[in-house]
């Protein structure tokens, strides 16, 4: 083939691969106009200087440009409560587009939408000003799990955000939640709280139902704080406000539901460490979540300063989030927490018991255990006997 008759080659082909660009022919012709000359009946003067390396550059330029004239968007969202009393306050939660976005650490998803000219699925909102933040050691505010859900009587999106703060070895606020439609010039509208963070609840998970979600999380504001709950909020204006109705999934893990024992466990290359075990006795299940209030004692008698509480260590522990997990332990299953040497300490007494208190302050007394006095981490519960998720 001559270079005098490849533009029309690449014409032909390009044009074959572009049947779905809106006026392909005439986005063709100007593309081609502009870089190798038009069809060959038109050029006056043959534009045989142009090298195969030329050519191939042209065509590249001129497939992307195909493919954007083609309506395609590739739109790729990742992973999880505050009233509007005034226009005002709620302009506030508005979220321009453009702006940075908000480290995301919860488990909810928006659907991807590829669709020809869809709009834009809105961009993360910044989180409220007013999270208990400064509470927290360390602690900064948060996008956590966030999902969208369809209305059935128009097919619009609504989207739901969950809002926290997390501090150093992963203290955390209570979560809240927020209602959101997106608005013009790609902006996420507030439109109202589903659960503000005065509730005191802590969120596992949100999942879509038809004109709203359902939420997973622990009560903390009960008479049992550390409750499993789930909540289905549903609305019938468009977001603006949310009915609900939720049922207990597990009560708190209380002293009389459990058998707790320290364990030997082999670590591999961190050598030996120990394994704090909660095992549920009961027929129903019942909720973890957090650190586990460890002292070394020595004949009963407390030896050393509680144990550090860290998200994961050498030996494992909570390695692949931000926040201990909400465990929701089934009947004869064992949670375990990960207890290993925080840094070197030559001189510490051995110990042989340790006093155990769960996270929501259920005490379970002394038990026997072979530890240090000192220079001891503990990682959170998990849903696994060994300690690690």
């Amino acid at each position: 083939m001559s270079k005098k008759t490849l533009p029309d080659e690449l014409r032909s082909v390009l044009l074959a691969h572009s049947l779905d660009a809106p006026e392909p022919d005439d986005t063709m012709d100007r593309i081609l106009d502009a870089t190798v000359g038009g069809s060959s009946a038109e050029q006056a003067v043959p534009k045989r200087w142009w090298t195969s390396h030329q050519l191939l550059a042209a065509a590249v330029v001129i497939a992307l440009l195909v493919l954007g004239a083609g309506g395609y968007a590739l739109h790729d969202h990742t992973s999880a409560q505050r009233t509007a009393t005034s226009g005002a306050a709620a302009g506030r939660y508005d979220q321009a587009a453009g702006s940075a976005a908000i480290p995301s650490t919860g488990l909810g998803q928006l659907g991807q939408n590829n669709s020809r000219n869809a709009p834009l699925v809105p961009i993360i909102p910044v989180p409220p000003t007013d999270l208990p933040c400064t509470s927290i050691p360390g602690g900064h505010p948060v996008v956590g799990a966030h999902t969208s859900f369809t209305l059935t009587s128009t097919g619009e999106q609504r989207y739901i955000y969950e809002f926290l703060c997390i501090g150093t070895n992963g203290a955390r606020s209570a979560s809240e939640l927020q209602a959101f439609q997106p608005g013009p010039g790609g902006r996420l509208s507030y439109l109202s709280t589903l659960v503000p963070v005065s509730k005191g609840g802590h969120l596992d998970y949100l999942a879509a139902i038809p004109n709203g979600v359902r939420v997973q999380g622990t009560d903390q504001s009960g008479s049992s704080p550390g409750d499993v709950v789930s909540v289905s909020y549903v609305t019938a204006d468009g977001g603006r406000s949310f009915s609900s109705t939720g049922k207990l999934i597990a009560r708190a893990c209380q002293k009389a539901d459990l058998s707790a024992r320290v364990v030997t466990a082999d670590g591999g290359v961190t050598g030996q460490h120990q394994v704090l075990q909660l095992t549920n006795l009961t027929a129903n299940p019942c909720g973890l979540e957090g650190y586990p209030n460890l002292v070394a004692l020595v004949n009963g008698a407390p030896s050393g300063p509680m144990l550090s509480p860290t998200l994961s260590g050498p030996a494992g522990g909570v390695t692949t989030a931000k926040v201990p997990p909400i465990v929701v332990l089934i009947p004869g299953g064992t949670a375990g927490a990960i207890i290993e040497l925080g840094s070197a300490h030559p001189t510490c007494a051995p110990a042989n018991q340790v006093s155990v208190r769960l996270p929501n302050g259920t005490s379970l007394g002394p038990i026997p255990a072979d530890l240090s006095t000192c220079g001891l981490d503990v990682h959170p519960l998990v849903d696994n006997p060994y300690g690690t998720d």
